[in-house]
């Protein structure tokens, strides 16, 4: 990026040559460069704020599909484990929520 100078010379010599004062152009092109600056900056959060926006509600979408689709479902019967041992087989078979140590 080429940078414009503060205060232009030419625009110097034709404030002199007016009789106003040269210090003027300095604060409008600091002026200008402020505002083109902070159009870009405003721009650029803006895009960052509709992303996540975006990234939220895809997010969101996908966990109330995932719900309702369990939701829709009808729920899976239980399966009796057979690991070929008698006392493993008989933990299951009486208490099931063992079978989750295992």
């Amino acid at each position: 990026m080429r940078r414009r100078p503060l205060r232009p010379l030419a625009h110097i010599i034709s404030a002199r040559q007016d009789g106003k004062n040269p210090d003027f152009i300095e604060a409008k092109e600091r002026s200008k460069r402020n505002q083109v600056l902070q159009l870009k900056t405003r721009v650029r959060a803006e895009n960052r704020l509709l992303a996540l926006g975006l990234i939220f509600i895809i997010g969101f979408s996908a966990v109330g599909g995932k719900m309702a689709m369990l939701a829709s479902s009808s729920p899976d019967e239980v399966r009796q484990y057979n690991s070929g041992s008698k006392i493993i087989n008989q933990i299951c078979l009486h208490k099931p929520f063992m079978l989750s140590l295992l």
